[in-house]
């Protein structure tokens, strides 16, 4: 989990509609697609080759997606230690069987699907400044509702608001004077390293909205965010999303789960960090 965490982070790297830090900077800077890929892909090429490398520390044998979900409260058992996994095994192999006869069995409804691509190849024209974006946004909107409105109930909204606190924040902050000097003076000793470091307290995201308005250097800017969304839990989206998931179904678990991720994430900072500098 750790490492799909990761790749998450590295493989929405590549593009601007992969993350909302490179939605953001791409529009923010009207960097040009060529150039937007070409910025990033040594650290997205440099992390899918460590990510290969990484998944030789995983024991060779099957895993069950259901450990990850519902795991053994599906079937009324309390333990979440690693040996109590090891004995329930048989028992979540057979709920997995029929977990995925159960989604085997789920129609797939064509309308409703083609309807969902049509309306993300919209999205990414919004994105690439073709269309316009507020019409589109209205549009997604009453798609949705008209198509599926049970979505809106599913949306993590603790979450949501907890981001866009981060976003008030940073803009109450951005427009203090000191905070603009302190700022600037110390996106001139290096932005890259800089935002690498921001985004470690307040998040990728936040830290790419904030140091946007005191800089012109994007290439800087979306190289240390993006390599700055690993490293501590708070550093990128993906890393909160994960953490709340397994945590919610092992609560037991959760300090193996954040010593595996720290020494997972850093190790990947560091690498990264390295071959970012390398082709900045």
């Amino acid at each position: 989990i750790v490492l799909q965490t990761i790749a998450a982070n590295i493989g929405s790297s590549l593009t601007p509609v992969g993350n909302p830090q490179n939605l953001y900077l791409f529009s923010h800077y009207n960097i040009p697609l060529g150039t937007f890929l070409l910025i990033l892909l040594p650290v997205v090429l440099g992390g899918a080759l460590l990510l290969a490398l990484s998944t030789l520390l995983i024991d060779k044998k099957p895993i069950n997606s259901l450990i990850a979900t519902s795991g053994p409260k599906l079937m009324g058992l309390e333990s979440d230690s690693p040996e109590s996994f090891k004995s329930e095994e048989n028992i979540i192999d057979r709920a997995c069987l029929e977990e995925r006869e159960n989604m085997l069995q789920i129609p797939i409804k064509k309308g409703r699907l083609l309807t969902f691509i049509f309306l993300f190849f919209v999205s990414v024209l919004a994105v690439l400044n073709l269309i316009p974006i507020e019409g589109v946004a209205v549009f997604l909107v009453l798609c949705v509702l008209v198509v599926d409105r049970r979505l809106f109930r599913e949306v993590d909204y603790g979450l949501l608001f907890t981001f866009i606190g981060f976003f008030i924040f940073v803009g109450n902050m951005s427009s203090l004077e000191a905070v603009k000097t302190f700022l600037s003076q110390l996106l001139s000793k290096g932005v890259f390293i800089v935002s690498l470091l921001t985004s470690q307290f307040i998040s990728n995201v936040p830290a790419a909205v904030l140091l946007s308005g005191f800089t012109k250097d994007a290439k800087g800017l979306l190289l240390g965010v993006n390599v700055g969304g690993m490293g501590t839990l708070i550093a990128s989206l993906a890393s909160v999303i994960s953490y709340k998931l397994y945590t919610k179904a092992h609560p037991k678990m959760t300090k193996c789960y954040l010593k595996v991720f720290t020494g997972l994430n850093l190790a990947f900072l560091a690498v990264l960090s390295l071959v970012a500098l390398f082709f900045y």
